[in-house]
């Protein structure tokens, strides 16, 4: 409010456009103009999901569609080409790991960007029409100094909070064929379906897959997938195939 005058962002006049018009309206960043369209947002809900000590930022689109994570030295970056997104343009857990700061949209589609805390890990699943991304806090206490002495550091078994299972293969490769056809990339993302459940429920250990549908996945890939998250151990499966 300026001398009696009330100023909007162009984020709010498109909010309001979409709620008073047929059409949904988008501010363009880059080009500095709005940006019209007949049909409704192909990204149709963000929301967060706490789930004990992880919170999920969960994006749901149409199933086309393929979002890009990048890291940077202040976050992530979510972007989603051809995506378009009418809603909330901020979020933050009520946690504090981690918080949606801005959501803005070109002609090339839409980017969330996100901020996390210190001693915050990441890591990512996602399928036709769902991204998740996982957030946990590290959770470690401060060693106690004492003047003088050097602080003692105990030793002891390493606490395991998180397991990356990579099944074989997977997509285009097929990895070992039995005699009877059986290939060896669903026979290894069977065992690692069933293996995630039994570490889940028995241990209460987090797991997360490198891949959970048949695709392929570079094997520089997966570690990169185990680094990101932070994993505790990582457990490739494999198997042969006989004659019989």
């Amino acid at each position: 409010m300026d001398s009696g005058r009330l100023y909007l962002s162009a984020d709010v006049w498109a909010d309001i456009l979409s709620r008073v018009t047929p059409k949904t309206y988008y501010w363009d960043v880059e080009k500095k103009k709005f940006i019209v369209s007949r049909y409704p947002p192909s990204v149709k809900d963000v929301r967060i999901d706490e789930r004990g000590d992880t919170v999920l930022l969960v994006l749901r689109f149409n199933g086309d569609l393929k979002p890009r994570i990048r890291e940077k030295s202040e976050g992530l970056s979510v972007f989603i080409k051809r995506g378009f997104y009418r809603g909330r343009w901020k979020f933050r857990d009520s946690r504090g790991l981690f918080s949606v700061v801005r959501v803005y949209h070109t002609l090339k589609g839409v980017t969330f960007d996100i901020r996390y805390a210190e001693n915050v890990r990441w890591w990512k699943e996602s399928s036709p029409g769902v991204l998740k991304v996982y957030f946990i806090g590290e959770g470690r206490k401060k060693e106690v100094s004492v003047p003088g002495k050097e602080p003692v550091k105990k030793t002891g078994r390493r606490r395991i909070s998180l397991v990356v299972i990579a099944p074989g293969h997977g997509g285009k490769d097929p990895g070992a064929i039995g005699p009877g056809g059986a290939k060896e990339k669903n026979i290894t993302l069977s065992i690692a379906r069933k293996l995630k459940k039994i570490l889940e429920r028995k241990l209460g250990v987090k797991v997360l897959l490198t891949r959970d549908r048949d695709k392929f996945v570079p094997l520089l890939e997966r570690a990169k997938i185990a680094n990101r998250a932070g994993a505790d151990l990582f457990v490739s499966i494999h198997c042969n195939s006989g004659r019989n």
